[in-house]
């Protein structure tokens, strides 16, 4: 009875072959949690990657130092290699910065460039205000905003009056002369949202945004009269040449209407104003009043 309990007790014990695999299993399993918690790590320090560049030097460092410590071969071989990729994917950075800062100079130098010869462009060189050009995109311009918000725009033409005069008697730099001082008159005497420009030769043009007939003529009235105080004086002497004086004409635009005919009522009504005597404002009142009926 005894020895079949032996030989039954000695059965049911654990060979050195059983206990051999039994280990070689639980470092299997212990390397595969390892692995599973390096892999988890790896996965953090890659999403930290995403969000800020420094955390995840310093994630990255620490991650390989703990690794370091617990002697895991394998995993360190992919902290290194992963240290490695940062590194080089920041020198990769690091050049395509310094590209896009060089490039952004380049375009901000180009937009100045072009902003500059759009400047030149539209301004007239011995004024200095707006070109023939330039009055044609901003009465446009002001044609559009007028459609749009209901709101009434006027032109205003000026022609010097006996401007040849000025050139024949005293020269042509005399002349020109009276032309920067009818275009600064203009510039300070509007609003900064309206237009001025120099229409072609002695004459002159005005936009005003939001002015109807009557304000267009207080303000047409009040430019007139500024340049009728004004004096062309000899620079070597101090004396006085000659007064300028101006005529006006002020037409309304119609919602709608052709450009080419505003322009043509406040020609007409300029070409009334010198008809008159000069140094006066025309409006096509009448024309107003017939629209309006």
């Amino acid at each position: 009875m005894k020895s079949g309990e032996n030989e039954n007790h000695r059965s049911d014990d654990i060979t050195d072959d059983q206990l051999g695999d039994l280990e070689a299993t639980g470092q299997i399993i212990a390397a595969g949690e390892k692995m599973e918690q390096s892999v988890d790590r790896i996965d953090e320090v890659l999403q930290i990657a995403n969000m800020d560049a420094t955390a995840f030097n310093d994630a990255l460092k620490a991650f390989s130092g703990d690794i370091s410590l617990e002697g895991d071969s394998h995993a360190e071989a992919i902290i290194a290699q992963m240290i490695q990729q940062t590194q080089e994917m920041q020198q990769q950075n690091l050049k395509l910065r310094e590209q896009l800062e060089e490039s952004s100079v380049e375009v901000k130098a180009l937009r100045g460039n072009l902003e500059s010869v759009r400047r030149e462009a539209t301004t007239d060189g011995l004024t200095k205000i707006g070109n023939r050009k330039f009055f044609d995109l901003k009465l446009r311009e002001a044609a559009d905003w007028a459609n749009e918000k209901g709101e009434p725009v006027s032109l205003l033409l000026f022609d010097v009056d006996h401007f040849k005069f000025f050139n024949d008697t005293h020269g042509h730099q005399t002349g020109d002369q009276v032309l920067r001082l009818v275009a600064r008159t203009l510039t300070e005497g509007v609003k900064g949202r309206d237009v001025v420009a120099r229409y072609g030769g002695e004459e002159f043009a005005v936009v005003l945004l939001g002015a109807d007939l009557p304000n267009a003529v207080k303000v047409a009235d009040s430019i007139r009269s500024t340049v009728a105080q004004r004096r062309i004086v000899r620079k070597s002497t101090g004396e006085v040449i000659a007064a300028i004086t101006i005529s006006v004409g002020v037409a309304r635009y119609r919602p709608g209407e052709v450009l080419s005919s505003l322009i043509e009522r406040s020609d007409t009504a300029l070409y009334a104003a010198k008809n008159g005597g000069r140094n006066m404002v025309h409006a096509e009142l009448v024309a107003e009043q017939v629209a309006a009926g």
